[in-house]
């Protein structure tokens, strides 16, 4: 019965029109269906569809199974999509061309994408980059953490949060303890000066430390292991936080309870 409904699932005619029709906001859920019931062969057409948003989303659905040809799509933001579904798995060649996209965004993604080629070294062509988003995710992509570690202490709030979170996402251990240290410093700042870390729509850096920190749990290599929910778990208990806060704090013991 399940491999029925499954099968009824993967050829479903309502999705295949919502995918592939006029409609944006159709489109949009038809992917979502698509992507809950696996249809890859549908996701694969919508690949070759005219419309952008179409490839776009069916980039998004298919991440590492993208096709290869949609790193070279002519609009923008389906370059950055099948980048981001892509990342580590898309081929170098492809890769050592987007640096110089005109797109800051695609520049980005391909940088950080170079983190796991064997050509890395080439992202530091873009140590320079007129854009911040590019310039961290050189320092990710070329394995420079030193300077990610400085970017997250002396830039301005975007480069700092942008720092943290590249941090948690492709740094060591000896960064994880950094963060660890610099959010045990930021929580500690609040404490005595209590304000909500969300003072903007964008996230603080306290978030971003706190975010940077469960991912490099989930990744095992936060010093200590569990010890780090443990740690995250004990200022969660014992400051007298905001709403905001305790979210971001509980983000991060999850996190590191993922280990």
């Amino acid at each position: 019965m399940t491999l029925l409904l499954s099968l009824l699932l993967l050829a479903s005619p309502e999705s295949e029109r919502m995918l592939l029709g006029p409609s944006p906001f159709f489109r949009h859920e038809g992917m979502v269906r698509a992507v809950r019931a696996g249809d890859r062969d549908l996701l694969e057409r919508a690949a070759q569809s005219p419309r952008w948003d179409s490839r776009r989303m069916a980039a998004l659905g298919l991440e590492s199974q993208t096709p290869a040809s949609l790193l070279r799509d002519p609009v923008a933001v389906v370059r950055e999509a099948a980048l981001a579904g892509l990342d580590i798995a898309a081929p170098e060649r492809d890769l050592l061309e987007l640096i110089k996209d005109p797109d800051d965004a695609v520049r980005a993604r391909a940088a950080w994408a170079l983190r796991g080629s064997r050509q890395r070294s080439a992202a530091r062509k873009l140590f320079n980059d007129p854009s911040p988003s590019v310039r961290l995710a050189a320092f990710a992509g070329a394995g420079d953490f030193a300077r990610l570690r400085t970017a997250a202490t002396k830039g301005d709030l975007a480069t700092s949060v942008g720092a943290f979170r590249a941090l948690g996402a492709a740094g060591s251990a000896t960064d994880a303890s950094f963060l660890l240290s610099r959010l045990g410093r930021a929580l500690k700042a609040v404490a005595k000066e209590p304000m909500p870390l969300y003072l903007r729509d964008k996230p603080g850096p306290e978030l971003a430390l706190a975010r940077a920190v469960g991912d490099c749990a989930r990744r095992g290599i936060a010093p200590g292991g569990r010890d780090v929910a443990v740690y995250l778990r004990r200022m969660l208990d014992n400051k007298k936080l905001s709403g905001n806060e305790i979210i971001l704090l509980a983000e991060a013991v999850a996190g590191a309870q993922d280990l």
